[in-house]
């Protein structure tokens, strides 16, 4: 878990209770596509993540978003 998106969420679930402390994320369906060349197969997976905020507006929410997309795509 990324440590800036950590301390900005309550928490990534996959399973949400009704009394989830907003905002958070939460993990949606995804979809898998198969793929095969003449040297490799392998496959392209997407992953539907969700967020979800109380806030009246979409910023709170925006900021989450740029959190995940940031550790996402963070190099080791």
């Amino acid at each position: 878990m990324d440590k800036r998106l950590n301390e900005r969420v309550t928490g990534v679930f996959d399973a949400v209770s009704k009394d989830t402390k907003k905002p958070y994320v939460s993990m949606g369906d995804d979809d898998v596509s198969l793929f095969e060349t003449k040297t490799s197969a392998g496959e392209v997976v997407n992953v539907v993540l969700h967020c979800w905020s109380d806030y009246n507006g979409k910023k709170e929410a925006q900021q989450v978003i740029d959190l995940m997309l940031q550790a996402l795509t963070k190099r080791p």
